[in-house]
């Protein structure tokens, strides 16, 4: 959709903590916001699978991603 997403990340024993700045589309010009989104998870890999766990916007919920690596026959 046009997004610009831009940040830092640190993973610890399995934790991890990402610092997202966003920019917003809707806006007239597209300029990062002046604060950052922090997301804390879990974070695991298995194969070739990458997973992030981490808490949802919904209560007492969590998101699941998994990213693929690339050429992966699994």
């Amino acid at each position: 959709m046009g997004a610009v997403f831009k940040g830092n990340y640190t993973v610890n024993n399995g934790n991890i903590k990402i610092e997202i700045t966003h920019s917003d589309i809707m806006r007239e010009t597209i300029e990062p916001e002046r604060s950052s989104e922090i997301i804390n998870g879990k974070i695991s890999k298995n194969d070739d699978v990458l997973q992030f766990i981490y808490p949802s916007d919904q209560k007492d919920t969590v998101e699941t991603e998994r990213y693929r690596r690339e050429g992966s026959c699994r």
